[in-house]
């Protein structure tokens, strides 16, 4: 005999979990909005029993198999909250593997968790039927989904992933733009833009930041040749890379920093052709106050500017300065931008931020700034300032993205409508790459060398057919969903309203998180009862 338990996609379903909540049954959403739940299953039999999966003929309905993916650190070693994840199985239910319909799997006394996906593309009730057929009997799970006549407001808010392109080739191996490397990065770019990420941040210059090369090697999308200290720049990759990605639904693109690190002021690490043999094209001696660099990145961003505008992209991109200029830098950073005062002034060029600076230097009119240091600027004011959140350097930020199936992943949503921040900057789409540069397998190994709680550096997964989604990314899509469903609240009450609806019925501030499904799921019902009333009072 076989039993099914239908339960809300944020539940974490341990292993040997025999006591679960009570059925999830029904929800609503916007037109637009993509939707998920869990079906849990297992067997009586001891030796297991062969399982048919089919789903009715409703069009936008998705299968997948959750993946339990085995990780070696549990959570931070210095983490200051370690009840935070310590807790959590260094199992991760994780993987989504994708399932045709009809499917046969193998059910045993181990649970096999299925995640169901449909997409709300019309007004009405939906009921969502799965069929599971065993040793001649059958039986039938549904959910009723009630989609409101409100389309989803389109999403303004920016996410910023790093797709690295080295990270593919080596998992694959594969030469660099090779056909099947393009083939794989359409892959990526198309799932990318499926789960909200619509800004990339794009390899001209190799991806450092702070002094850390992210990614396992250098990429540089545009050929630099040199003659007689003339600079010529060839850009078919980069043209490749921009359409490939535009085509796949990607929006706009975010170059690396032109100065890499404030602390070293070592120039960016670029080759030249120079008489037909490729070179280093700075000496390790030369930083970014000399002649040559000030030449050349006037040169270089000039050019590239006026490429832009012919393939009618200028308003589509965005340069950073700096990686992180910090109060104590201030002297090397108004250096650093003396040096370039005139591109910047003529050219959209903005900064990652670190907290104390986002007031003291003023510079920037959307600073990419770290979230554990901003709770306290947040909370009092942030003076008419547009806020991009910097995820990779913040402790409490990586947590929210690895804990999954998790309520943090939601509230994310909810954090970022209460403080109107406009978007998130994360450089681990995918990678792939030990800490000793070797490339590695993450469903038998997603060990990040303690560098995250889970130890992954990645939010999809790689297969032979290309990439699959993770939960975290999953997760971290409805959250975005759920700024978007605030957004469209707000057309009705003010957004103070919202704000005050969070902090009474599910508090969640920068360093605490009520960490409740029901709580969540009640709120979000809250939400959609009263778009509800607006749509009946019309």
């Amino acid at each position: 005999m076989i039993h099914i338990i239908q339960q809300s996609c944020l539940e974490k379903i341990r292993p040997g979990t025999r006591e679960f909540k009570p059925a999830y049954e029904r929800a609503s959403a916007l037109c637009g909005e993509e939707f998920a739940y869990q079906i849990v299953l297992y067997s009586d039999c001891e030796s297991g029993e062969a399982v048919t999966v089919r789903k009715e003929n409703l069009g936008r309905v998705f299968l997948y198999q959750v993946t339990q993916t085995p990780v070696s650190w549990p959570h931070r070693e210095d983490d200051p909250y370690p009840e935070y994840l310590a807790n959590e199985p260094c199992l991760l239910p994780d993987a989504l593997i994708p399932l045709e319909s009809p499917c046969t799997l193998t059910v045993n006394r181990n649970l096999t968790v299925l995640w169901i996906g449909v997409i709300a593309d019309f007004p009405g009730d939906y009921e969502v039927r799965i069929h599971f057929e065993t040793g001649g009997e059958e039986l039938v799970s549904s959910f009723l989904l009630h989609v409101l006549p409100i389309q989803l407001p389109k999403q303004r808010f920016r996410n910023c992933q790093y797709i690295d392109p080295c990270s593919i080739a080596a998992h694959y191996r594969y030469p660099m733009f090779c056909n099947l490397h393009w083939d794989h990065l359409e892959k990526y770019f198309s799932l990318a833009a499926e789960h909200g990420i619509n800004n990339i941040i794009t390899p001209i210059f190799p991806v450092t930041y702070n002094g850390r090369l992210v990614g396992s090697e250098m990429v540089q999308l545009v050929q630099i040749n040199e003659k007689k200290g003339k600079y010529t720049f060839h850009y078919d990759l980069l043209d490749s890379w921009l359409v490939l990605a535009r085509k796949n639904g990607i929006e706009s693109f975010t170059f690396p920093p032109i100065f890499p690190s404030l602390e070293t002021l070592e120039c960016p690490k670029l080759k030249v052709i120079r008489e037909q043999r490729e070179e280093d094209l700075f000496e390790p001696e030369e930083d970014v106050f000399s002649p040559k660099f000030s030449t050349f990145i006037r040169s270089f961003i000039r050019k590239l500017r006026q490429h832009l505008k012919e393939l009618g992209m200028e308003d589509r991109v965005s340069f950073q300065i700096s990686c992180a200029p910090a109060v104590e830098q201030e002297e090397r950073y108004a250096r650093c931008r003396a040096i370039i005062r005139d591109v910047i002034t003529r050219h959209r060029i903005s900064d990652v931020m670190v907290g104390r600076s986002f007031y003291d230097l003023g510079l920037a009119s959307t600073p990419i700034v770290p979230l554990h240091e901003m709770e306290r600027f947040l909370d009092t004011d942030i003076l008419n300032r547009e806020v991009c959140l910097d995820i990779d350097t913040s402790k409490d930020m990586v947590n929210f993205l690895i804990a999954s199936p998790s309520v943090r992943v939601r509230a994310f949503g909810l954090l970022c409508r209460r403080y109107d921040l406009v978007g998130m900057f994360h450089p681990w789409f995918n990678h792939y790459i030990a800490p000793s540069g070797d490339a590695f397998d993450p469903f038998w190994n997603a060990d990040g060398a303690n560098s995250r709680p889970s130890g992954s550096d990645f939010l999809v997964y790689p297969t032979q057919a290309g990439p699959i989604p993770s939960i975290r990314l999953k997760q971290l899509l409805f959250a975005i969903q759920d700024i978007r469903v605030m957004e469209a609240l707000e057309r009705f009450i003010r957004h103070e309203r919202i704000v005050s609806m969070l902090k009474k019925e599910f508090p969640v501030t920068l360093s605490r998180i009520a960490d409740a499904p029901e709580k969540f799921l009640a709120l979000r019902d809250r939400f959609f009862e009263r778009l509800e009333q607006e749509v009946k009072s019309k």
